[in-house]
């Protein structure tokens, strides 16, 4: 049988533009593996890989018609979706596109979101033919033969099938399976091209034994926590370097550092191998001598999920972490030279203003620990289903901006089913709509692209410090009025310009507004160069012609040497920004700036900047 199964579809806005990151998904690629090995034909349509080769520039029903047709050209006997909640609205187009055109082949769903809510979702719309709940590689075998002969699915455990004009669930099968002895995901299926000599990920495990009121992970592995043997891990990484070249991992698992022994057995065994990787962790699991241990052991990122600020909003939603220690910890971490995430999210129904200042003051505190190394995140709350808050029966609301507030919404059809997209609703909250979407927006976009060595200078110079109070000055008293859901950024990004445009009528701030747009420029010269580093180059010309930035630089320089270096050297955007300034400043992009004194060079460039045979900076590329 020819299976075809398609990933989930992702996008996000850098500068202005909507992208889309082509990033293998593993466990379709071990469903494939295995029906290979049972004889089958299986291949896999990854549509960020689709986007990311077409010329459409967001995510419309014209991309998802193209989407539709690249499936039935593939001519499937079986098609399968996996999908998250918030990418469900585009799998259900898909589809919809497909049975228009003439298919009539069985059409899956799968994943987490399906688990949950199958039985409406099939219920709501009929172009599914089955849903499969929870791990499907004990029973994917089975379920294509049967239908391969018209066979019946009864003794197949985890569906919901339509049989005549009736839904038929089968006996549920909650034990889990031995994830070490599922065959190594064939890499062969996806694109080579994708692969060589990137970051690649390698399932380490599933699972979480915590309960986290927000949280439907540990409800669909049945708050089971399990890990790979670190002899499979380290034989996947082999593979992958052997076939590809790659020495750059991300251990998939959402806690891979829980198990403490396991974690230092690990870092043995990969020590000396060549291999730098990346990892989740509490951040209360971490102490220096493990520490030290992720460091010999190639480690360079670790992703923290620390979800609030607030010490009585971590007791309420049971995330219970101590956020004295936590800082700490984090603190810990970028001193040693790592890189790591925090990542937070407001929303909560029992969140105040006070618990989201906390939570932005936390936010401003991380970032002037070390810019560089240390990357925020503030999410929206979704409602999902299976969590404890949903078992509540709280009450949800929709106002068309859902947990990506930018992305195009399917408002119509979201609207008329609650209960299958209820990601993209919202709790009501003490805490104002408008002050969550506006949150979220400052700290996900409009930081990455101001730049947080500048935002940190403004905080600490003009707000004492506290994160909220910057917030509080930016957005006022009034709610925001959104104008649509496509509008949220840019309102949100002209409330700061305009806070900054205010700002420096004050006595000696006159710098503030210009050095706000070098900052700016040099944030979207890093976005560049690490999404599209073949034509960052031919970009900083560009952009330097539209913003005439070299003189922007000199002027500050000459005007406020001391607020440069605060707010540009010590951070990410000191790099983009040295790079592209002494690429810019001379001819063919090497360096003929000897006009350009020692003090301004040393302003922007910072310490690591590469040197000539005679010690002079020197930059070929954006880094």
């Amino acid at each position: 049988m020819k299976v075809l199964l398609n990933d989930n579809m992702f996008v996000y806005r850098s500068s202005g533009r909507t992208m889309a990151k082509p990033d293998p998904h593993l466990g379709l690629m071990s469903l494939a593996t295995i029906l290979r090995q049972a004889g089958h034909a299986p291949a896999i349509v990854d549509p960020k890989i689709l986007f990311t080769e077409s010329d459409f520039s967001d995510l419309t029903d014209a991309f998802l018609v193209h989407w539709a047709r690249h499936c039935l050209d593939r001519a499937p006997d079986i098609v399968g979706f996996t999908a998250y909640g918030r990418t469900l609205p585009f799998v259900i187009r898909v589809a919809q596109y497909m049975r228009e055109a003439g298919f009539t082949g069985a059409i899956i769903i799968g994943g987490p979101h399906a688990t949950i809510v199958g039985r409406r979702l099939m219920e709501d719309f009929p172009v599914f033919d089955l849903v499969v709940k929870y791990e499907a590689e004990n029973l994917i075998v089975p379920l294509v033969e049967a239908l391969a002969t018209g066979g019946s699915l009864d003794h197949i455990p985890n569906l919901i099938y339509r049989a005549g004009g009736d839904l038929v669930e089968t006996g549920a099968e909650r034990d889990l399976i031995d994830i070490n002895a599922i065959p190594a995901p064939a890499l062969d299926f996806y694109p080579a091209k994708y692969l060589q000599n990137c970051e690649l990920s390698v399932e380490a495990g599933r699972g979480c034994p915590f309960a986290c009121t927000f949280c439907s992970t540990a409800q669909f592995f049945q708050r089971r926590y399990r890990l790979k043997s670190n002899d499979r891990i380290l034989e996947e990484m082999e593979a992958c370097r052997a076939r590809f070249g790659t020495t750059f991992f991300n251990m998939n698992h959402d806690l891979f550092g829980l198990n403490k022994k396991s974690l230092r057995q690990f870092c043995a065994m990969v020590k000396d191998r060549g291999f730098t990787w990346k990892c989740s962790m509490r951040a209360d699991t971490l102490d220096l001598d493990l520490l030290d241990d992720l460091i010999g052991a190639g480690c360079v990122d670790i992703y923290f999920g620390i979800e609030t600020g607030s010490q009585r909003l971590q007791a309420v939603v049971r995330k219970n972490l101590d956020l004295a220690k936590t800082r700490a910890a984090l603190s810990l971490v970028v001193d040693r030279g790592l890189n790591c995430t925090a990542s937070f999210i407001t929303g909560f129904p029992e969140e105040t203003v006070d618990d989201q200042n906390a939570t932005l003051d936390l936010i401003g505190d991380l970032w002037a620990l070390e810019p560089q190394k240390l990357r925020t995140q503030l999410h929206m709350l979704s409602p999902e289903p299976g969590t404890s808050l949903d078992a509540e029966g709280r009450p949800i609301r929709f106002d068309g901006i859902g947990p990506e507030a930018d992305v195009l919404l399917d408002r119509d059809m979201i609207a008329a089913h609650p209960e299958v997209f209820s990601v993209f609703y919202h709790y009501p909250s003490e805490c104002p709509r408008w002050r969550i979407i506006a949150a979220s927006t400052f700290v996900n976009f409009i930081a990455p692209e101001i730049g947080t060595p500048f935002l940190s200078h403004v905080v600490r110079t003009y707000f004492g410090g506290r994160l909220s109070s910057l917030f509080a000055a930016m957005v006022g008293e009034r709610p925001f009025e959104f104008a649509s859901s496509s509008t949220v950024t840019e309102t949100v990004a002209a409330r700061f310009l305009h806070l900054i445009e205010t700002l420096s009528h004050r006595p000696q701030a006159s710098y503030l507004a210009e050095l706000a747009q070098v900052s700016r420029v040099s944030a979207e010269m890093r976005a560049l160069s690490l999404s599209n580093p073949e034509e960052a180059l031919d970009y900083a010309w560009l952009i330097n012609c539209k913003y005439d930035i070299i003189g922007l630089i000199r002027h500050i320089l000459s005007n406020n040497p001391v607020a440069v270096r605060d707010c540009v050297s010590a951070g990410p955007v000191s790099g983009a920004a040295g790079r592209w300034f002494l690429m810019s400043y001379g001819a063919d992009f090497s360096l003929q700036s000897r006009e350009m004194d020692a003090s301004a060079m040393a302003a922007f460039a910072g310490d690591d900047m590469p040197q000539d045979g005679r010690g002079d900076p020197i930059c070929l590329r954006i880094a």
